[in-house]
């Protein structure tokens, strides 16, 4: 801990500056916190893979547009079955006057043209 000063003895119960703060803590109470901000941050991009794998099923698109429609909040999307998802997507494209799209058809669309061959005619 070089960027930490030490305020009294050195063992758990010392008092210390937290770097990421600057607050005044024991050493045991600054290790545990940086130990739950790792904890979250893994936290979230595990919940950000797997928002991502779900809804990339739908559409290569659709995580994004899950996303934006959750404001960010991927544990209530995840929380949400795909039906009040698809539900949810469609009210915020309308509320944003943007075409409410049918995601299903654009993602098997999208599997239809990753299937084609070079030289192949594109279905649209």
């Amino acid at each position: 801990m070089s960027s930490t000063s030490v305020t009294g003895e050195n063992d758990a119960n010392q008092i210390v500056e937290c770097p990421t703060c600057g607050q005044q803590a024991s050493a045991e109470t600054i290790a545990a916190n940086e130990q739950a901000r790792e904890a979250e941050w893994y936290l979230q991009r595990l919940v950000a893979a797997s928002h991502s794998q779900r809804f990339r099923k739908v559409s290569t698109r659709y995580s994004r547009r899950v996303a934006e429609t959750y404001n960010g909040d991927l544990e209530r999307a995840a929380a949400d079955s795909d039906e009040i998802v698809a539900a949810n997507v469609a009210a915020w494209e309308h509320r944003q006057g943007l075409e409410v799209r049918d995601w299903p058809a654009i993602g098997a669309l999208e599997r239809e043209v990753d299937g084609l061959d070079e030289g192949d005619d594109f279905p649209w």
